[in-house]
């Protein structure tokens, strides 16, 4: 597999750089725009964004009316940087198949284990849009001996892999933080013994936090987790309350903080609907002050089917809001790993052979979002097959990038790769970029100002990796 997708870029560039005479084309993935007075393309499939000039310009206008002359491509610096973008591709490839391999290669790659574990459905808190408690009667807590049985059943799955990551979940999975101990240990253990890398992350309302935890959270290598805010603490409370009807602003933040001064790594999730979402540039300015990082701040889109909902493109309004309130409050370049777009391989997790989810009687699914509906469960840890959930899952898997011309024929198809299979079964729904890419886009342009150059190309950002590793294996031969 690694192979022929190095084969891939590698033609990508020999095609047209090495054999004078061979036909071009622009690719179909370039996306034009203007800021201030200056000219960007940005490439969704290797992820460039360069400034280009009045001579950049004129290479790919005159490619595209098949002017270009090819007898002088390899001596064109202008077409090099072009092709090193990918903004200029062969004639030969077709970038949808290359995709859909890429997709493929994902979805296949079982070296990197994920397995998502559900320790209880029982929670402290009474959120108010909740979607686990709701669909869930049965809250009880996993027993030792489903424990047990779970991580055998991932032991077995770990020789000859690379990395195995257990993400903890619930409810609140803290109110069973025994059996997160237990599993992590065999797990961690068996990992240690034959050089796997181990990690875990865990989702929890954070309210539980203790320094026994973080200690814990340490020795387990629990070195991630997500921790969610509802706003302002008047609103935050309203909504996100203890089941004695007590407000967990304070604890939550006093608790992101303690992680933090410990060096885990906390993505604050700012969970926004039509009530909250004008909050945003006041709950950045609150956050900063106490010390949380603007780097770990990301939107979570509340979907509970009611009124008070966002639509994707109001919701993606509010991802430009916040990266404005950042930009503004932080006064530091935002990371590449939080705001620029990525090529992705797969939507989720749930698309791949190498994870599944088990809930608190060791049923297993492959979408998290199903878990306490037993219909959608495909097997479990005594590896009885449901039928029906069998075939419901594998479509989690069998689906193709070209399944929906409205996704094919899409610029963004690179950075969403068709989206959540599990929403998509309600709405047709489009990923965000497809309503905010471009003013994604500006924000950095503005933010990482280009060096002084006489270039008629000037990247701001580079390739894929997956393009600069190919290089380098090219230098190599």
């Amino acid at each position: 597999m690694d192979f022929l997708l190095n084969r891939f870029q590698i033609d990508m560039e020999l095609n047209f750089c090495e054999r004078k005479y061979a036909l071009v084309k622009v690719s179909k993935y370039n996306i034009v725009f203007k800021k201030d007075d200056d000219d960007y393309i940005f490439n969704t499939l290797n992820c460039s964004l360069v400034l280009i000039k009045k001579g950049a310009q004129q290479v790919l206008e005159s490619i595209q009316s098949n002017k270009f002359n090819k007898k002088e491509a390899s001596d064109n610096k202008i077409f090099q940087a072009l092709v090193d973008g990918g903004f200029i591709v062969s004639e030969e490839l077709n970038e949808l198949e290359l995709i859909n391999f890429i997709n493929w290669k994902g979805k296949l790659n079982s070296d990197k284990l994920k397995y998502t574990i559900f320790p209880t459905l029982r929670c402290n808190c009474n959120c108010v849009y909740c979607y686990q408690g709701k669909k869930n009667n049965d809250l009880q807590i996993m027993q030792p001996q489903t424990a047990d049985d779970i991580s055998e059943k991932i032991i077995k799955a770990m020789p000859n892999k690379k990395s195995v990551q257990l993400i903890w979940h619930g409810g609140e999975p803290l109110l069973a933080k025994d059996i997160i101990w237990r599993i992590s240990d065999k797990v961690m253990k068996y990992a240690g013994d034959y050089g796997i890398n181990y990690s875990g992350f865990i989702l929890t309302n954070g309210c539980l936090i203790d320094n026994s935890i973080v200690e814990n959270f340490l020795k387990y290598k629990i070195l991630g987790a997500q921790i969610t805010i509802d706003g302002l603490p008047k609103t935050h409370n309203e909504r996100r309350k203890y089941n004695n009807g007590r407000g967990t602003f304070q604890d939550i933040v006093d608790n992101i903080l303690e992680l933090q001064k410990n060096g885990i790594e906390v993505d604050v999730r700012l969970n926004i609907d039509k009530n909250n979402y004008m909050e945003i540039d006041d709950i950045v300015i609150l956050l900063l002050s106490y010390g949380i990082s603007g780097e770990s701040m990301y939107l979570g889109h509340i979907k509970t089917g009611t009124n008070n909902d966002l639509n994707i493109e109001e919701y993606a309004q509010a991802c430009v809001r916040l990266q404005k309130s950042l930009i503004k409050n932080t006064n530091t370049t935002l990371s590449l790993k939080r705001w620029f777009p990525k090529l992705k391989t797969f939507f989720c997790i749930a698309d791949t052979l190498s994870s599944c989810s088990f809930d608190p009687q060791g049923t297993i699914y492959k979408c998290w979002h199903e878990v306490g509906d037993k219909h959608m469960a495909y097997s479990d840890v005594e590896n009885n097959i449901n039928s029906a959930g069998y075939y419901h899952n594998l479509n989690y898997f069998l689906y193709s990038v070209k399944d929906s011309d409205k996704c094919a024929n899409c610029k963004v198809l690179p950075l969403c790769m068709c989206g959540c299979r599990f929403l998509k079964k309600a709405e047709n729904v489009c990923s965000e970029y497809k309503y905010n890419l471009l003013e994604i886009l500006k924000g950095y342009c503005g933010l990482m100002k280009p060096r002084e150059s006489k270039d008629e190309v000037v990247f701001l950002v580079e390739s894929n990796k997956i393009l600069q590793e190919d290089k380098l294996n090219k230098k190599r031969r």
